[in-house]
């Protein structure tokens, strides 16, 4: 999927549809609004005065029990909501059972005994309607209320799509013995897919989901802006994400998640260009494009001008784009902060040695629990390694570090082995240093809000 399967765990809503064979027809209706508003033939059937379904559970919650319609026919019976008609010739003929699959002759006018018989005998239902029963039984709101609980076979596998991609489990999942007996303990009439159906299932999720975008841009009465960020992982791995950032109709800050790709070398402004120009035309906004907020690299700059040129050409954008590229405030105060850690780098050194010194093995974790215990130093987190790439991580460990100062110096005293303790004089920098970049943290943390504007944060 071109796209990533990253966007699925953003869930579209609707609802799932099941292939059927040629022959069979199906439509699930709810039965009173049927009653109501349905002017087709009605069936033939009796009403099924004398069918019922189990005393303790209530019609709902069989599963798929829903009035079916057939081409003007409705049907009436309260048995053909656990039957899927089959269709011949245009004439319903027979009934698929919901729960066994057994085929149980219904032609029109001989009445659907034969159905409420098969239910009165299928084993398969049975199980259901016992599950169901002592699931209702057992289900209690906080307050101790009984809660009427409702089984929906389309939802539990759409929840069971959404759980795979959020938690990225594999999709071989669904075929491990121990989760398929897992989950039959949980409900017996669900029946789990295969892994191909899963795989199917989620791409099937993504587009749907892609096109409900495409719905809500086409729609959108806003501009939008966009944010682009890049990284590059441990493996080397080079990515790119874009999140649209639009105002919605009751004057709300919104925000999606439009690409999340891998990207190719060499990472120039033209190739960058041609993803991102391939992204807003697939889901057709090219002309609402107001901005584009991101690093200030080279290779951004270059991609801002070739977009620049390709939008005004076509008189998309506003004031011939003179706003339409934005500089991150975020990584403009990353770069002002990485000059005063750099002055800071043998106290760093020192600190990120310690860190690693006690994470060795467990009995020197344990030695320095123990020396902080002693110091009766209260400080709720542990000392940590930073990411040298991101400065507010070296802030938070260095920040940490200096509320564990007395257990350095008490492990160099104790520990022979121990030779990354920092001077008096580099504790003395380390101290001045932090307050000052505790300003930028606190200013990063606030404009790098998404739930609301920034902008007027700093402008």
């Amino acid at each position: 999927m071109d796209d990533g399967v990253e966007l699925v765990s953003r869930y579209m809503e609707g609802r799932h549809s099941q292939d059927v064979a040629d022959s069979q027809v199906r439509m699930e209706v709810d039965y009173e609004q049927d009653e109501q508003r349905d002017s087709g033939v009605e069936d033939e059937d009796d009403e099924d005065e004398d069918y019922e379904l189990e005393e303790d559970i209530e019609d709902e919650d069989i599963s798929a029990m829903s009035n079916v319609v057939a081409q003007g026919r409705k049907f009436r019976s309260k048995a053909w909501r656990e039957f899927v008609p089959i269709q011949v010739d245009g004439e319903v003929t027979e009934g698929e059972c919901k729960h066994c699959s057994a085929i149980i002759s219904a032609k029109r006018g001989d009445g659907t005994s034969g159905l409420r018989n098969h239910l009165q005998r299928c084993k398969s239902r049975a199980t259901v309607v016992e599950a169901l029963n002592h699931m209702n039984a057992s289900l209690m709101t906080p307050d101790g209320v009984s809660r009427v609980w409702k089984w929906d076979p389309e939802v539990a596998r759409k929840m069971l799509v959404r759980m795979v991609v959020l938690h990225e489990f594999p999709l071989s999942i669904v075929e491990y013995d121990g989760f398929r007996k897992f989950v039959s303990s949980l409900n017996p009439s669900f029946h789990m897919i295969t892994r191909k159906t899963l795989k199917n299932d989620i791409e099937k999720d993504f587009d749907e989901y892609k096109k409900s975008l495409k719905e809500l841009f086409g729609s959108a009465k806003s501009r939008i802006s966009l944010t682009i960020d890049l990284w590059t992982s441990n493996q080397t791995i080079a990515y790119m994400v874009i999140t649209a950032c639009f105002i919605n109709d009751c004057w709300k800050l919104g925000k999606r998640i439009i690409k999340f790709n891998t990207l190719e070398t060499p990472h120039t402004g033209l190739s960058m260009f041609n993803m991102v120009l391939k992204c807003i035309r697939g889901l057709n906004f090219e002309d609402k494009v107001f901005s584009i907020t991101l690093d200030n690299a080279s290779n951004n700059g270059r991609m801002v001008k070739l977009f620049r040129e390709n939008l005004v050409a076509r008189n998309m954008l506003l004031w011939q784009g003179k706003f339409l590229h934005q500089q991150c405030v975020a990584h403009i105060l990353n770069l002002v902060c990485q000059v005063g850690i750099e002055y800071l780098d043998p106290t760093l050194t020192n600190i990120r040695e310690t860190a690693k010194f006690i994470r060795v093995t467990g009995n020197q974790k344990e030695q320095f629990a123990d020396i902080v215990t002693q110091q009766g130093i209260s400080c709720e987190k542990s000392l940590r390694l930073d990411v040298p790439t991101r400065w507010n991580s070296t802030f938070t460990m260095l920040n940490i570090a200096l509320k564990h100062r007395r257990a350095f110096d008490a492990l160099e005293r104790q520990d022979p082995q121990y030779m990354y303790a920092p001077s008096a004089a580099e504790w003395d920098e380390a101290k001045a240093v932090c307050k000052l970049l505790r300003v930028f943290y606190e200013a990063t943390k606030v404009i790098s809000g998404s739930k609301y504007p920034t902008t007027n944060l700093y402008f």
